[in-house]
């Protein structure tokens, strides 16, 4: 396989993928905040690729979302609704972190393949 297009790059695909729905489903989260019986969902890549890297076929993960109770302890409000704001916050900027890490690694690794085409 070339470089571009290896197992690596798969996953690192694989991996921006999954952090760009985390950031859809935790903004989804936020926008329920105020939702009566709303229950936050979330998105379990790492589990699922961690499976499927001990299955030998990390290529092969799928990305689930599923639903989560958000609070220590599952304490809700009142209303049904189980988000707690900060930490649904704390998980976004996580998530942008790891969504910008995987997107600097993959353009290394065009920018590598470019150097090397060029001749550089």
């Amino acid at each position: 396989m070339t470089l571009l297009f290896d197992e690596t790059a798969s996953l690192l695909t694989d991996m921006i993928r999954a952090a760009s729905l985390r950031h859809q489903i935790l903004s989804r989260n936020i926008a329920n905040v105020e939702t009566p019986g709303y229950r936050p969902l979330e998105v379990r890549f790492e589990e699922e690729l961690r499976l499927a890297s001990e299955a030998g076929e990390p290529s092969a993960t799928v990305v689930r979302a599923v639903v989560t109770d958000d609070r220590i302890g599952g304490a809700g409000r009142y209303d049904g609704n189980t988000i707690d704001l900060d930490r649904q916050m704390a998980k976004m900027a996580e998530n942008a972190l790891w969504h910008n890490a995987m997107i600097q690694i993959l353009n290394s690794r065009i920018t590598t393949l470019r150097t090397a085409i060029r001749g550089n």
